[in-house]
């Protein structure tokens, strides 16, 4: 059999959505190697298309907005839901940074990739209501990251209390007090987490009334806020508005305000890239897109809530995720290359989701993440039955593999401390000793 050149192997696997690639890394040692590498797993990210995460009550999925130069449909991706850690009420807020989400709950904050399965939790410093986001210290080399969580909560209406942990070291959380005597963050942002350092959308007061819209920093090698530049508000700090903070081509930004009367949504970006240790004061903004909502149309203006979006620059599509004006959630899509507006609902498919997020699906592992497990560990969570198998080097794979086809089992990934990571295996104890001694077999041979 004629065997493809390696580079054109890697660039189509890159080609490839994360959901059954990572299912392929039980296929050969090579690819688990290529997944685990960094250059690769970067490659792959920058290539992905963005998402929306909705949770709700009893589920998690992501939505994937497909054809958007043509007839627009959504596809339903269901999630693992089953989690370790996971309880269905527990989401309260979620941030993203670099293909990981992050879930702020009451109980805890759990950093996640439900692609790879993988989530670890730590315990919670604040209540998870106000602001937070997890970046890095962006003088440390990219490929070395140490990810620090931020969680905020408001103490008084002249400070901010702030609490920082180191992400997979101690977990012990430093807390500081900041002044926030003529500024607030604005009201239910999500953090933008850019080349590690965090960003909202903040406001400031003069005499006690808001005065002008400004985007906010937060940069963990220093640990401290900073104004970073204004924004391009046409309506000022009008409070029903509804405006919202993205990435733009991956070292920019976009800003949407949406007007509470008209409905109409303006979309400004940035000129140049965003730039750590830089002042923003000099950033241009220019304007980027004008949508006019139709009358027909359900889409519903919210300050408290506004909408998670993407752009499209192939198709010059704006896409929404938000709430219509019956608490349900769509995804709105403005065409500007075709001049056309559509609207999908999906509440006939799930339930309401009022949590939604922008995110890109990604192969990225969450730092420290491990399953314990001498040899073979059955070790039963929520619904699902997980077989760990360490050390595969000293085993032969597909030997194994072959064996849970056989007992109809899923087979999962192969995890950063090189385990391979059954899924699924609704396995008794016969099986699990059956399969200790069908890999010590598969060993001796080799």
């Amino acid at each position: 059999m004629m065997q493809l050149p390696w580079e054109l192997e890697e660039h189509i696997l890159s080609l490839i959505p994360p959901k059954p690639l990572a299912r392929f890394r039980s296929v050969c040692k090579r690819w688990n190697y290529l997944f685990n590498d960094m250059r690769f797993v970067n490659k792959h990210l920058a290539r992905a298309r963005p998402h929306f995460i909705l949770l709700s009550k009893s589920n998690i999925c992501s939505v994937d907005v497909n054809d958007l130069d043509g007839d627009p449909s959504i596809e339903l991706h269901n999630l693992p839901y089953d989690i370790p850690g996971y309880e269905p009420s527990m989401p309260v807020r979620v941030e993203y940074c670099d293909g990981l989400l992050i879930y702020f709950t009451f109980y805890g904050t759990g950093i996640c990739n439900p692609w790879l399965r993988q989530i670890k939790w730590i315990k919670a410093k604040c209540h998870a209501d106000e602001f937070n986001g997890m970046g890095y210290e962006n003088s440390r080399v990219l490929d070395n990251k140490q990810y620090k969580i931020l969680e905020s909560d408001i103490y008084s209406n002249t400070s901010m209390k702030v609490s920082i942990t180191d992400f997979g070291y101690d977990d012990a959380w430093k807390s500081y007090e900041f002044a926030s005597i003529n500024w607030k963050l604005y009201s239910s942002q999500n953090s933008v987490s850019l080349n590690g350092t965090l960003y909202w959308v903040a406001i400031y007061y003069h005499d006690c009334e808001p005065h002008e819209l400004f985007i906010q920093s937060f940069d963990f090698s220093t640990e401290r806020f900073a104004p970073y530049c204004m924004l391009p508000s046409e309506n000022k700090a009008g409070p029903y508005d509804a405006r919202s903070l993205a990435v733009f081509r991956g070292d920019g930004f976009s800003f949407l305000e949406q007007n509470y009367e008209t409905r109409d949504i303006k979309i400004w970006v940035t000129k140049e890239k965003i730039q750590n240790g830089i002042n923003g004061k000099n950033v241009e903004w220019m304007s980027f897109m004008n949508v006019s909502i139709p009358e027909w149309s359900s889409l519903k203006v919210s300050g408290r809530f506004p909408p998670s979006y993407f752009i499209d620059e192939t198709s010059f599509s704006l896409v929404l995720c938000c709430l219509n004006n019956e608490g349900k959630t769509c995804i709105y899509i403005a065409n500007k290359g075709v001049n056309k507006f559509y609207e999908i609902k999906i509440n006939d498919l799930v339930e309401t989701h009022r949590i939604h997020r922008t995110y890109f699906p990604s192969l990225i592992q969450v730092p420290t993440f491990t399953m314990s497990g001498k040899e073979v560990k059955k070790i039963s969570v929520a619904r699902s039955n997980f077989v760990v198998v360490e050390e595969p080097d000293e085993v032969d794979t597909e030997g194994i593999v072959t064996y849970m086809y056989l007992l109809n089992s899923f087979v999962g990934s192969i995890i950063p401390n090189g385990s391979i990571v059954f899924e699924n295996c609704c396995m008794g104890d016969d099986a699990v000793t059956c399969l200790k001694q069908n890999i010590r077999k598969s060993s001796k041979k080799g």
